[in-house]
């Protein structure tokens, strides 16, 4: 009884860990696309 439960809750806690790195690379991609943009610009002009 007791490896099952920690079997479930190992299960459901590396899924809130994908959830939460999934988040932080979304706010991290979208921190480079909004500040990457004018670097580009620049190096352009």
């Amino acid at each position: 009884m007791g490896n099952s439960l920690k079997i479930v809750l190992d299960k459901e806690y590396i899924l809130y860990i994908m959830i939460y790195i999934q988040y932080i690379l979304f706010c991290c991609i979208k921190e480079q696309n909004t500040l990457g943009k004018p670097y580009e610009q620049r190096a352009d002009g």
